[in-house]
């Protein structure tokens, strides 16, 4: 199965002030979301680890050349990393409860850090 990637929209800007820009990814449908949440906002799924948010560093971002890069090869490897290392069971409750081997969680550290370095390198012309 491979990974999706969604974008709320091909360029965004930080709009409202308790908004920042976010790469969330949910390991259990594979898919990666780009785009707006509220700062110190959560969820179930966030908190138990199910879902991976990180914060951007950014005022705005153009999520064209990001998304595809985390289709590409490179990408592709740290998410088979992430795949592999990842296991997650929904309780009676309804809560998740993840869990996430290093190497799985060193890949998306990776992957976070490689988004974050290529919005900050300057754009091609």
């Amino acid at each position: 199965m491979s990974w999706t990637v969604q974008c709320e929209a091909s360029e965004q800007a930080v709009g409202r002030d308790p908004e920042a820009l976010a790469i969330e990814i949910d390991p259990r449908v594979r898919i990666i979301h780009l785009g707006l949440r509220p700062l110190g906002a959560t969820s179930q799924e966030v908190d138990s680890g199910a879902v991976l948010r990180r914060f951007i560093d950014a005022p705005a971002v153009h999520w064209g050349p990001i998304r595809e890069w985390l289709l590409g090869p490179e990408a592709g490897e740290l998410l088979q990393e992430i795949s592999a290392g990842y296991t997650a069971e929904q309780l009676w409750s309804g809560d998740w409860q993840a869990q996430w081997s290093k190497p799985a969680w060193e890949a998306a550290h990776s992957l976070h850090q490689a988004i974050t370095q290529k919005l900050q390198a300057p754009q091609e012309a």
